[in-house]
């Protein structure tokens, strides 16, 4: 399988303070990769490297074969989710999902929302607003939205926060969903090393902007590199 994005000594600095240290990894197409860590190792920081919204002290990124590394964000064919979903409150559900491919027909729009709301599991609500969702709904429209301008890449900024542990597991079934049957690939940052267990082909684990292990979900269970991934796991 190849690789889609490929991240090389990536470093950040904020007010003295080195946030990223030299983190290196690398997507395969079609997977999903976590990005696990406390609250201030750097996680969320190196998402936002990787969509273009914050730049790099130093370090390269190639997408797709192509060094992005100084590309704006509307450059990189990233999708990302934020953590607050950041819907359109005064659209409703279908003109939130098109509002990124406006210069289609329609009809064309309206065949790409239903296409994507049955790929979410949300059959039926196009004409709905935000505030008539629930949040674990909200974020798969706000999924929704981001794959309807056909990304490369997906990012997602801790995707299962405050969500009850059903909608955990419909979400954890959308995006395996998305790997398996459609090869989206998709990074996702997250505090909760269960969620990557359950969902990610390969697991990257920072712990104060260091790459302490990247594995897969049952290396990372069978052979920590650490006591820090250890007691993570058993947490």
């Amino acid at each position: 399988m190849s690789i889609l994005l490929s991240l090389s000594e990536i470093s950040k600095t904020y007010g003295g303070e080195e946030v990223l240290c030299s983190v290196s990894l690398d997507l395969q197409q079609g997977g999903i990769h976590a990005v696990v860590g406390e609250s201030g190792c750097g996680k969320t920081t190196l998402l936002r490297i990787v969509a273009g919204l914050v730049e790099g002290a130093s370090g390269s990124i190639h997408l797709d074969g192509k060094n992005v590394t100084l590309l704006p964000p509307e450059k990189r064919r990233i999708g990302l989710v934020f953590q607050d979903y950041a819907l359109f409150p005064h659209l409703t559900v279908e003109k939130n999902i098109t509002y990124g491919i406006r210069g289609k027909s329609a009809g064309d729009q309206r065949v790409k929302v239903q296409a994507l709301l049955e790929a979410m599991y949300l059959p039926n609500i196009a004409k709905r607003y935000p505030h008539e969702l629930s949040g674990g709904q909200q974020q798969r429209v706000a999924l929704a939205r981001a794959l309807a301008l056909n990304p490369v890449l997906l990012l997602l900024d801790e995707p299962f926060s405050n969500l009850d542990p059903i909608r955990r597991g419909k979400l954890r079934d959308v995006l395996r969903n998305l790997a398996d049957e459609q090869e989206t690939t998709s990074l996702i940052v997250t505090h909760d090393i269960s969620d990557a267990l359950k969902v990610a082909d390969h697991i990257t684990i920072l712990r104060d902007g260091k790459v302490v292990q990247t594995d897969t979900p049952e290396n990372i269970i069978s052979a920590p590199a650490c006591q820090y991934v250890m007691q993570l796991v058993e947490s």
